[in-house]
């Protein structure tokens, strides 16, 4: 069973002395962590909460599976994304871990992703650069179809 509520009661965790639990989530739930490239598919978080005097420590951890686009070359692959989280609660409030999990998954997106480390990205080397032009002393890029505007360093 997937879980898609991550609501705990301080309360309740104080009165077991801790709580751990591991468990599935729904990836659509999660799926505005990622770049538009990326498409989770699934989610698995493991919590752990330990009672310390007054307060409550909370030590998470998110594995998730996903597919996205090789950097390099274009083609779709599967990448595995680990993250985790911590905070440290008082009082016996109500708390939500969402916004928690939801962190960690933006945070484990690879920057890049390539298929294999051999990869050398064949699309990109069949790509015609020469309709670009760029002036000596201007500050632009001139193509055949269009002038783009380009920032001085």
């Amino acid at each position: 069973m997937k879980r898609n509520n991550f609501e705990y009661g301080l309360e309740s965790i104080r009165k077991r002395e801790g709580l751990s639990e591991r468990y599935e989530v729904e990836a659509k739930s999660f799926s505005n962590c990622t770049t538009p490239i990326t498409s989770l598919k699934s989610i698995e978080v493991e919590v752990d909460f330990f009672v310390k005097g007054e307060s409550v420590e909370l030590i998470g951890y998110v594995n998730s599976k996903a597919k996205t686009l090789c950097s390099r070359c274009g083609k779709e692959i599967d990448i595995s994304m680990k993250g985790e989280f911590e905070n440290s609660y008082t009082g016996n409030d109500l708390i939500d871990i969402k916004p928690l999990i939801e962190e960690a998954i933006t945070l484990s997106e690879p920057m890049k992703s390539i298929c294999s480390p051999e990869c050398s990205g064949g699309h990109i080397e069949k790509m015609d650069f020469k309709r670009f032009k760029i002036e000596e002393g201007e500050n632009y890029a001139k193509s055949k179809e269009k002038t783009h505007k380009v920032k001085k360093r």
